[in-house]
């Protein structure tokens, strides 16, 4: 693993695609994000102002809360001691001295409540700030999750998304996650929780078809059931967890989020979808 010095000065250099060095799409490029001033850097344990503004931030973003049991100031040492002894390890982005985005990924099996395996990482959310959406942080906070997992030496890394975080979804499909589980449990209210368990493997090089060709030509077929002679990628309802369920006990992994906007500007009688859809594959 590389010491503190090392990671801060590799994240400050990172284009905004979480590519270091920069990748070429961003190299020279006068409207990428480095030039609005976004840096990256790793929480330091010792800076107790870094640990408060990024909890902080979290609150103030909705993400978490403080336990009416304790005190932010306790949290804020608890927290601490976490990072000290490498129990999980937060990236913050910045846009001057302003944080725009958190990424937390837990190290240690029962930290922040996940349940690992000791080849495997927790991928926290990625939190960003409301008016930085949509601006390719939220994306280059997820593939430094990635990169802290692999230099921490876990073979892969594991996550859960909400039923219905289409974008979520999209994105850490598109970074090499393969959804494969269901959680079920409750909420607040007492009312059923569906999401589903995501996992990227570190080592792994991850390969996308040309899916919107596959749906246009007719290979890539909406399924109603899983039978012995469906093709190997098939498409699935994202609503429909029995379906999803029956699927993963088949050996087939969620690899994709179609959605009927990937189809605009094809030729209407070529087809498209007319709603979102996990494409699964085995």
């Amino acid at each position: 693993m590389a010491d503190n010095n090392t990671e801060k000065s590799e994240l400050a250099g990172m284009c905004i695609h979480g590519n270091f060095p920069p990748c070429k799409s961003c190299q020279g490029t006068s409207n990428s994000e480095q030039e609005k001033n976004i840096s990256i850097h790793l929480i330091d344990p010792e800076n107790k102002q870094d640990v408060s503004d990024y909890y902080q931030f979290e609150i103030d973003q909705g993400f978490t809360t403080v336990n009416p049991k304790t005190t932010f100031e306790k949290m804020i040492a608890f927290r601490q001691t976490q990072l000290r002894e490498q129990k999980l390890k937060v990236a913050v982005a910045k846009e001057g001295d302003k944080i725009v985005s958190t990424g937390v990924v837990v190290l240690e099996n029962g930290t922040l409540g996940r349940e690992l395996e000791s080849n495997e990482a927790g991928a926290g959310g990625v939190v960003v700030s409301q008016e930085k959406r949509n601006s390719g942080i939220g994306e280059m906070m997820a593939r430094q999750q990635l990169q802290i997992a692999r230099e921490a030496g876990k073979e892969s890394i594991v996550s859960y998304i909400d039923r219905g975080n289409d974008p979520s979804f999209r994105l850490h499909l598109k970074l090499g996650y393969r959804l494969e589980g269901i959680r079920k449990n409750q909420d607040d209210s007492g009312q059923e929780k569906i999401d589903f368990k995501i996992r990227n493997q570190l080592n792994d090089e991850s390969e996308q078809k040309n899916w919107i060709e596959e749906v246009l030509s007719g290979r890539l077929v909406i399924v109603n059931q899983i039978e012995t002679n469906n093709p190997n990628s098939i498409l699935i309802d994202p609503n429909n967890e029995q379906l999803i369920e029956q699927a993963l006990t088949q050996g087939y992994r969620g690899v994709f989020l179609l959605r009927p906007k990937d189809f605009e500007g094809k030729n209407k009688d070529q087809g498209g979808l007319d709603k979102n859809y996990f494409i699964f594959s085995k």
